[in-house]
């Protein structure tokens, strides 16, 4: 009888042993768990900042690559300008010639 008093304490000390580790392990699980969700919503709000500041540099490159064409154009309207004076000098220079 004895014996078997010692074997039920032991199987029981173990039981409760097993129950402890398996608490801990559920424990261990949730804080696992709640540890991969703030991670996630980390990562979610650093995506969301990235995306936002990409959309704002997409409008940035936007208003530069307006700036350009209208630089181009600018450009190329003073060429013209510039080829048509010239014209206009030789022209002159030429009627000066002439009269002379």
């Amino acid at each position: 009888q004895y014996e078997a008093r010692s074997v039920v304490i032991a199987l029981q000390a173990e039981l409760d042993a097993n129950r402890q580790e398996k608490a801990q392990g559920q424990q261990r699980e949730q804080l696992q768990r709640a540890l991969l969700e703030r991670q996630a919503l980390a990562a979610k709000a650093v995506f969301a900042d990235a995306e936002h500041k990409a959309q704002a540099l997409n409008g940035v490159l936007l208003c530069l690559l307006q700036n350009v064409t209208s630089l181009q154009k600018s450009k190329l309207a003073a060429e013209q300008n510039a080829q048509e004076l010239h014209g206009k000098l030789q022209r002159l220079t030429q009627d000066q010639m002439d009269q002379t």
